[in-house]
Formats: structure tokens, C-alpha cells, sequence
């Protein structure tokens, strides 16, 4: 089984460093061995410039406050890096909980509706990394009906527990996003490309939560939710444009800075009573409308 303690060590220093005000290494230290990770000021400064350098979170050193603090801003990937760091600290522990003991599946129960396709995982991602062309059939669920495709690989999305390949088809000017869970016949062609258009891929997520593209200008999106909603919304953020308006003893108010699409919608319905749209006021009526909708179903 590979040594996933780096990762480990670079997951907690990163939350720790994130999490306080510009903490020293000796501090940094503490912590992890509070969490049972031995470790050392000199193994956790090579640590940072490891993460620093490999993968773009910049750490920066203070010499005033002798300690270390990460710019957001100019760290693009921090929260994919977060995404990938949890996945393989959680499958480690799985893992060893496995060869611990044969009956050790039996404790957890998974959400079966994820990880569906991930059998491609490997492939998609090689082509992507080779700039490799790749053809597959895709069933699509709304008109019943599979389509071969040959397209450029940009990069793996994932949302939801499911996975998604974006990229630009041929002889197509726009962007594609493909669920895995319905590729089939997955080939690696040995026809290269240039991704000359993944800037434009990844600025069209930017603005919106979830998959469903919307053209429009972004815009602020103003929710209401319920105190105890509320401590969820804020462990989990919606978009990474959210900010705190009110936080009191009768609401959590926060702000989206996105395109309102259909995931927005589907988020905001999934809270039921628990929220309530401020602004736009478009967006709002069209929430009260979908309510009505579900209500009248029940007449």
C-alpha cells in the first residue's frame, strides 16, 4: 500500500495554517502531533515548499509575525488541492481499517449513488495528461438515445459524488461536459491536441454551481437561512464566492457572486423552509413559482 502520511501531514498543515492567525512552524508541529502525526519543524518547512512548489498553493512566510500564511488569491487550486488531499486521506483509512480486519466494511455505509463510472477514471485521466484524443459512446438521459463522440480532454470535474469529463468535440464550438457514469466504449486515440480553449472550459464553472452553463453576467445572490441551516451552509460553502452578510441569533445571510442556473435552483428547493431568496427578485419569483408548481401537484 503507498505511503499516503505526506499527504496526510500536508492536508492538517494546510487546514492549520488556513485556519489561524500566521502560526509558526513549532506551532504547525504541535498541532499535527496533537493528531497523533509525528513530524518536525524542519520536515514541515520542507512540507510547505513542497506544496508551494508542486502545487501552487502559495504559502507565504511572514518574517514580521514569524509565521506562515496562505494568499487565497493567488492560489487558484487550494480548494481542488483540499478535494484531493480529503479523498486520499480518506481512502488511506480505509484501507488500513481493511487489512485491520475482514468485517471492517461492514461499519460503513456508502452512499450507492455516487462514484458510478469511475472504471474510466484512469484512462480519462492519462489522455488528459498525454493530450490525447478520446472517442466513446454517451447515453443521454433526456432524449433516450447514445451518441459516439470524439473529443479533446481538458480535465475530470467532479459534483455530487459523480464524475464528468469536460472538453471541446470536434467539429463543435463549444464546450461539453459528460457524465462517466454513461461513457462506454472508451477509446484513447493516438490523434494529439492543444488546449487552447481550457482556460475558456474552467472560466465557464467559475461563475456557476454545479455543471449547467449560464451565459449571462454573474450576479449577487442574497439567501436567508435558518441559525441551524445555517451552521451547515457555512462548513460547506456553496461557491467560493460566498461571503457572510449576517450572522446572528435569527439568521445566516450570506452572498453568491454566480450565474443563476439550474443546480442554483435545485440547491435552494433542497433547503425547503430552512431558506429564503432575498435578491434578485427574478430569482426569488422564480423559486415561489417552482414552490407553487410542487404545491399544486398535491391539490
Amino acid at each position: 500500500m503507498a505511503n499516503n502520511e505526506p499527504l496526510k501531514r500536508y492536508f492538517f498543515e494546510i487546514e492549520y495554517i488556513r485556519t489561524n492567525t500566521v502560526p509558526s512552524l513549532k506551532e504547525i508541529v504541535y498541532y499535527l502531533e496533537n493528531r497523533d502525526i509525528i513530524t518536525s519543524t524542519r520536515t514541515a518547512e520542507r512540507d510547505i515548499e513542497q506544496i508551494r512548489n508542486n502545487f501552487g498553493i502559495n504559502i507565504i512566510y511572514d518574517p514580521l509575525e514569524k509565521g506562515y500564511y496562505i494568499d487565497e488569491d493567488t492560489s487558484p487550486n487550494l480548494q481542488s488541492f483540499m478535494r484531493f488531499l480529503e479523498i486520499a486521506n480518506t481512502a488511506d483509512i480505509l484501507l488500513k481499517g481493511i487489512k485491520e480486519t475482514k468485517d471492517f466494511i461492514k461499519d460503513i455505509e456508502f452512499d450507492l449513488r455516487g462514484g458510478l463510472g469511475t472504471e474510466n477514471l484512469s484512462m480519462l485521466l492519462k489522455a488528459v495528461k498525454k493530450l490525447k484524443k478520446i472517442q466513446f459512446t454517451h447515453y443521454n438521459y433526456v432524449t433516450n438515445k447514445e451518441t459516439k463522440v470524439l473529443m479533446d480532454p481538458y480535465f475530470l470535474k467532479e459534483y455530487l459524488g459523480r464524475w464528468y469529463i469536460v472538453g471541446l468535440r470536434d467539429n463543435d464550438d463549444e464546450i461539453r461536459t459528460y457524465g462517466i457514469d454513461r461513457i462506454s466504449d472508451l477509446e484513447i486515440t493516438k490523434e494529439t491536441f492543444d488546449k487552447n480553449r481550457e482556460a475558456k472550459a474552467r472560466a465557464n464553472f467559475d461563475s456557476i454551481i454545479g455543471l449547467v452553463y449560464s451565459y449571462g453576467e454573474p450576479q449577487r445572490v442574497i439567501l436567508s437561512f435558518t441559525p441551524r441551516q445555517g451552521r451547515y451552509v457555512k462548513s460547506l460553502k456553496w461557491h467560493h464566492s460566498q461571503k457572510i452578510l449576517v450572522d446572528d441569533e435569527n439568521e445566516l445571510r450570506i452572498s453568491l457572486f454566480v450565474n443563476p442556473n439550474y443546480e442554483l435552483y435545485q440547491q435552494i428547493l433542497m433547503h425547503g423552509a430552512d431558506v429564503e431568496v432575498i435578491e434578485p427578485e427574478w430569482v426569488r419569483n422564480k423559486i415561489k413559482g417552482k414552490i407553487m408548481d410542487a404545491l399544486n401537484r398535491y391539490k
